[in-house]
């Protein structure tokens, strides 16, 4: 996936609320198409400085550590819990950004089973 051709979309994402605020962008298939530019907004609803891959990458990370506690199961290998308010959906968007983390920043969460 090149994606330098791409055109660049920002997404902002409240640090209260990572996890579901990932999930809600990444719902959309078409983002795989595009750059993302990742800003937050801080707990005082205030945008954060910093820009960059650095930001995005803070973003999977916190991302996938908020997925592992409240969506997984396991000690040190994590397995997907299947719940009720998780549809097709979710799981798609779940699977976009695992997917768009790996093709843009080489990231994958290495807990994942």
């Amino acid at each position: 996936m090149d994606l330098t051709d791409c055109p660049t979309q920002t997404i902002s994402l409240h640090r209260a609320v990572l996890k579901d605020s990932m999930i809600e962008a990444f719902k959309n298939p078409e983002i795989l198409r595009v750059n993302l530019a990742v800003t937050f907004i801080s707990n005082s609803g205030k945008e954060e400085e910093g820009k960059g891959a650095g930001v995005f990458r803070d973003a999977l990370s916190t991302f996938w550590n908020q997925f592992f506690n409240s969506l997984s199961v396991g000690g040190q290998e994590k397995v997907p819990a299947l719940r009720h308010d998780y549809q097709r959906g979710e799981w798609e968007a779940i699977a976009r950004i695992l997917v768009y983390g790996y093709m843009k920043e080489k990231y994958f969460p290495l807990s994942l089973s």
